[in-house]
């Protein structure tokens, strides 16, 4: 597999590089990593709270918890049942399976396989693909996937019927794995459908991020994930 995107990745990054002219292609990433050393740093997207309620933040208060590492997608499909994408940065550059991919716009996948200057992600728009979400205005979750059919709408699930839901509210990531941050925008609710006897909302929302023009990315480096993980093992074995 490792081969595989080394191979595919090279040929998708000679492809890509065609199209590009070379001065901009170096100044866009150039601030592309600015951009992920400034957003490491930021305290609220880059930190969790000791103190969750506290609005006002302050260095001894807080650890680092996330890094964004920048990446130019090189080949992202969006026609396919399961799609995928391919960033131009690899293990040489920190790049592990299991880490989020997001846009300044919204989530975008997760990392699947890494070789050393490339990486595959699956993409939201993937079969096997589920992500947290809640809605902004009442922090109500459910399970965000996508039927196979419109690139730019996914279905949203496990919202209760007792939810005040409105076309036009916006979901967010909610932060429970240790994929994404909290709060970062996913959809915006496009259709609510109730069907009798069914105690869920048949949800639809349009993805905030489209796909077809997204040229940059961040991958999330979550420095505390493995702690959640073998924590929340220890105790399903303990079950």
């Amino acid at each position: 597999m490792n081969l595989t995107a080394e191979v595919s990745g090279s040929t998708f990054s000679m492809l890509n590089n065609t199209t590009e002219y070379l001065k901009l292609k170096e100044v866009n990433e150039q601030l592309l990593k600015e951009n992920g050393f400034y957003k490491s740093r930021n305290k609220v997207d880059g930190y969790y709270s000791l103190t969750p309620h506290v609005k006002y933040f302050n260095d001894s208060i807080h650890h680092k918890q996330y890094n964004y590492i920048g990446a130019k997608i090189i080949n992202n499909t969006v026609s396919k049942r399961n799609n995928y994408i391919t960033i131009n940065r690899g293990s040489a550059d920190g790049i592990k399976p299991e880490m989020g991919l997001i846009t300044k716009n919204g989530i975008i996948g997760v990392i699947k396989d890494v070789s050393e200057h490339f990486a595959v992600a699956l993409s939201v728009l993937h079969g096997k693909t589920t992500v947290g979400v809640k809605l902004k205005n009442d922090d109500y979750f459910g399970l965000m996937s996508w039927d196979g059919k419109n690139y730019q709408n996914t279905q949203l699930s496990d919202i209760p019927n007792h939810v005040n839901v409105q076309i036009g509210d916006t979901a967010v990531s909610r932060g429970h794995s240790t994929l994404y941050p909290a709060n970062i925008p996913v959809g915006i609710i496009t259709g609510i459908n109730q069907e009798e006897g069914e105690i869920f909302y048949s949800i639809e929302m349009k993805l905030i991020e489209d796909l077809k023009q997204t040229s940059y990315c961040y991958a999330v480096e979550n420095i505390i994930a493995i702690e959640q993980i073998e924590l929340e093992e220890k105790v399903e074995d303990e079950i």
